[in-house]
């Protein structure tokens, strides 16, 4: 019998509507500087709480201050238009109301205005988890 129905939030819960891909902008400013992209970049910066300026330090960009301050500016951007789908909170009622216990997991959950009344809330930073049950 399910109990509980956990979530990746972000494109099951959430969505961007305005993408400015931040992070992705400053991997390709490593690769103009000469640094050769790893295979577990993407794992790093999703499951490290660095933010963009601890990003460009722990992989030792070389960016001036406009040039951080303009990837911030999309970050922010980004994160401004998070919202959530139509269907979201609809959805999740019915699965309250039908008893089972709801959790979220999130590699944005430090910045995230979407806080219902969950069984539990899991950062991937904390547990260094790429996806769910990595």
């Amino acid at each position: 019998m399910i109990q509980a129905v956990v979530f990746d939030v972000f494109g099951t819960l959430l969505q961007i509507d305005e993408r400015r891909h931040p992070f992705r902008q400053l991997m390709q400013h490593l690769r103009l500087q000469g640094r050769t992209p790893r295979p577990d970049d993407a794992r790093t910066l999703m499951t490290r709480n660095l933010g963009l300026a601890g990003a460009a330090d722990y992989f030792g960009a070389q960016l001036s201050n406009s040039e951080l301050a303009s990837l911030e500016s999309d970050l922010f951007t980004e994160l401004a238009s998070v919202r959530l789908f139509d269907d979201a909170l609809e959805s999740l009622n019915q699965l309250k109301n039908a008893g089972l216990k709801l959790a979220l997991c999130s590699n944005l959950e430090p910045h995230m205005r979407f806080q219902p009344n969950c069984y539990c809330r899991r950062s991937m930073f904390t547990d260094g988890a790429l996806r769910l049950g990595q």
